[in-house]
């Protein structure tokens, strides 16, 4: 059972009084600490009420604020701590974190509490079936043998699984709801609105996505719990069925540091077209599913989730470069911008003696690849020119033709549209467009290094996802922080009103 909910207003107030009470007790923040506690007063967390609502009985003793216990998850991630046992005791200690976490400093909620709201977050309705998982008993699987280069990314499972994927959205059969809803809807609503509005993804009806997958590390042991009696027989190496206390958890191959790794996977679309590199959407995956399968169904509930948007480009490393992925971009007007497998380069012939290179370039037959020459709209097609050719002047040295204009040649990014890009790949345009790629591994990067959430051992799938999903919101907040240094936004606007109410350590 719920109370009604305190509105954001009453919030403020509350953290504002409260800090000015302490204040007057000797318990003062220090000036970048006021930082911080401004964005969390500007962060208006109201919708999480009405969107665990439903999870909540009608009956029995009134919960405490979800708004509450999440501004303290939210919190805790900020501050880069990993226990929840001991975030819970450093509050009791540290009354100015209890007090932004909206808790009165005396009646601090425990870490039951806190966890039982990480259950509520994350597909609340299968819970129970989550705890009988842990205690199935699973057959036992090796670590794979199988190793490629560093760098270097592991194949599809299933080859054809791209295509039917991508069949199957085009033909109107989206991907329906998922247990990463709840946290999606509250970081659009709560971080990802309110940062486009300060123009900090960019322009939004032009947006530029960038998709990458990153791996984490569970915390369980791969081995599992043996449950037989074959090492009383003397048989130490069995197969027999075991006890994960990490169901969810499987071996994936992490391309950037060439081994296998026993966990999770996150696929993030992070809006790079701004200032700073912004999670949009946060898909959780088995560590073994490729990026390609991530990245057609996490855009396909992009499209659902923000109609207010519309992507313009969409930026993938070599993972992504399929076919059928690019022909599903082009039935949502997005522009691919993807670079090449190394297992799908070659040369091909075009018409005549005009071949194609790796890049998607025509080449005459000189061997010499031709010059972009611009694009036509009107007709969905890129004009090429001889790369020996001046307006008007065709040298002499090329015989290809006998025009005074030179050789000229047309590509339809319609007919092939991995190898004609549009703008073309390797193009000035082209080229600026994928430098911005690295948004997403700056993104990952922050999340694991600088929140430290590649040291933590969570040993529970939904646990781990809220956590991830968590340290994106708080780049958000840290853009907004970062915006009221340089005095912009609403969060410089009400810094300048708490200075001379609170009293700051200098």
């Amino acid at each position: 059972m719920l109370r009604p909910a305190r509105s954001h207003l009453q919030y403020q107030r509350f953290v504002i009084d409260e800090l000015h009470i302490f204040g007057l007790l000797g318990i003062k923040p220090f000036a970048d600490e006021l930082q911080w506690i401004t964005a969390f007063l500007c962060c208006d967390l109201s919708p999480i009420y009405a969107a665990l609502l439903d999870t909540y009985s009608t009956l029995g003793r009134p919960a405490l604020d979800p708004c509450d216990l999440f501004r303290s998850l939210l919190l805790m991630t900020f501050l880069g701590y990993e226990s929840l046992d001991d975030w819970v005791d450093i509050m009791r200690r540290n009354p100015l974190y209890a007090i932004v976490s909206g808790f009165d400093p005396k009646h601090v909620p425990g870490a039951t509490t806190l966890r039982d709201l990480i259950d509520r977050l994350y597909d609340y309705e299968n819970r129970h079936e989550r705890r009988k998982a842990r205690k199935k008993l699973r057959r036992f699987r090796t670590k794979p043998t199988k190793k490629y280069k560093k760098g270097e990314k592991a194949p599809p499972r299933h080859p054809q699984i791209v295509a039917k994927l991508a069949a199957r959205f085009v033909k109107g059969r989206l991907a329906g709801g998922r247990p990463e809803d709840t946290m999606n809807h509250i970081l659009k609503q709560c971080f990802v609105m309110p940062s486009a509005q300060l123009g900090l993804l960019g322009n939004t009806q032009e947006l530029i996505l960038s998709g990458d997958g990153s791996q984490y590390k569970s915390g369980a042991n791969p081995l599992g719990r043996k449950v037989c009696d074959c090492r009383k027989k003397g048989i130490y190496n069995c197969k027999c069925p075991r006890r994960f206390p990490d169901p969810d958890a499987s071996w994936g191959w992490d391309s950037y540091r060439g081994n296998y790794i026993y966990g999770y996977a996150a696929y993030e679309l992070t809006a790079v077209g701004g200032k700073y590199d912004l999670p949009a959407y946060i898909l959780f995956a088995a560590c073994q599913r490729h990026d390609s399968v991530s990245g057609l169904v996490t855009l396909d509930r992009v499209y659902q989730v923000y109609p207010e948007f519309s992507l313009r480009y969409f930026l993938g490393d070599s993972a992504h470069d399929a076919l059928e992925f690019y022909r599903y971009l082009h039935h949502h007007n997005t522009l691919p911008i993807i670079d090449l497998n190394s297992r799908n380069k070659g040369k091909n012939t075009l018409l005549g003696d005009i071949t194609i290179d790796e890049l998607g370039h025509p080449v005459c037959s000189k061997g010499l690849p031709m010059v972009y020459d611009g694009a036509c709209h009107g007709r969905s097609r890129i004009k090429w020119v001889c790369p020996l050719a001046e307006r008007g002047k065709h040298k002499p040295e090329c015989a290809c033709t006998a025009s005074t204009y030179g050789r000229t040649f047309y590509t339809k990014p319609d007919d092939d549209p991995r190898l004609h890009t549009q703008p073309p790949r390797g193009s000035a345009d082209w080229k600026v467009l994928m430098a911005k790629r690295s948004g997403s591994e700056r993104s990952n990067s922050r999340k694991k290094a600088d929140l430290n959430l590649k040291n933590t051992r969570i040993r529970c799938s939904h646990r781990r996802f809220v956590q991830i999903s968590m340290a994106g919101m708080v780049q958000h907040m840290n853009a907004w922080i970062k915006e009221a240094v340089a005095n912009r936004g609403p969060v410089a606007a009400m810094l300048q009103q708490l200075m001379p109410l609170l009293p700051v350590v200098a």
